[in-house]
Formats: structure tokens, C-alpha cells, sequence
């Protein structure tokens, strides 16, 4: 969604019904304040299934919308929960897999959409490096 709301930004357009878009967003953040890809009406957004992209996609998706991330806080607290001991970011706190280059992106730019930084911003750009 946030990259057809940026291409209609881009374009000079806006979309016909927002408070549906924000609806829709809003509705997929989980308790622990990340955002999830839920594509079902009836489903509800799990705090395992909470992911740095679709939380980064969300947060930007609303910007662009421009209202209020919901529960900005615990928004901020589950990306600096992915961010790894090396410094970069995992796909969801505590995950196995490791840090990675594209979720290090998305949670560096989801901070910086939230007015935050890294808590360790050196270990941060040692691990891109």
C-alpha cells in the first residue's frame, strides 16, 4: 500500500478514500507495536507475526496519509527490540535468522519516520559496512 500512495504522491493524485486506507492499516498493528501483513478481514494481527518491513511500510503508508502512527510508542519499542547485537536489524525481535541489509533499511527508516535513531547507531553502521 505505501508504495501505490508514494506512486500517487508522485504523481500529484491522492486517493479517493483514505479514511478507508487508514482503517486498514491501523487495524494491522499487533499488541507489541509492529505492523503485520494480515490479508483477512477476520484475522487479527499476532505479535509473532509482526515484521520490520511491513511495520516500515505501514508507519510510511501513514505519513504519507498524514495521521498518527497508533501506539507510537510501542511502535518505536518493537524497532529497537530488532535491532540485533551486531547492530543491524532482524525481521522481528528475538528472530534466528539474522540481520540483514534490507531490514536493517526498514529499520532505520521507520525510526527515522518516528523521529528516533538507533540505540546503538555505531554497531548500526558497522554492520552494513
Amino acid at each position: 500500500l505505501y508504495y501505490l500512495l508514494a506512486g500517487l504522491q508522485a504523481s500529484g493524485r491522492s486517493p479517493s478514500n483514505p479514511a478507508a486506507l487508514i482503517e486498514f492499516v491501523q487495524a494491522r498493528q499487533a499488541p507489541n507495536g509492529g505492523f503485520v501483513d494480515v490479508r483477512s478481514a477476520t484475522a487479527e494481527p499476532r505479535d509473532d507475526a509482526a515484521h520490520v518491513a511491513h511495520t516500515f511500510q505501514a508507519v510510511a503508508a501513514l505519513k504519507l496519509l498524514a495521521v498518527e502512527i497508533p501506539n507510537s510508542a510501542a511502535c518505536r519499542a518493537f524497532i529497537h527490540a530488532c535491532q540485533s547485537r551486531d547492530g543491524g536489524y532482524l525481521v522481528r525481535p528475538g528472530s534466528e535468522d539474522g540481520a540483514d541489509i534490507y531490514y536493517t533499511w526498514c529499520g532505520l527508516k521507520t525510526l527515522g519516520l518516528l523521529g528516533e535513531k538507533p540505540a546503538r547507531p555505531a554497531e548500526c553502521s558497522a554492520s552494513v559496512l
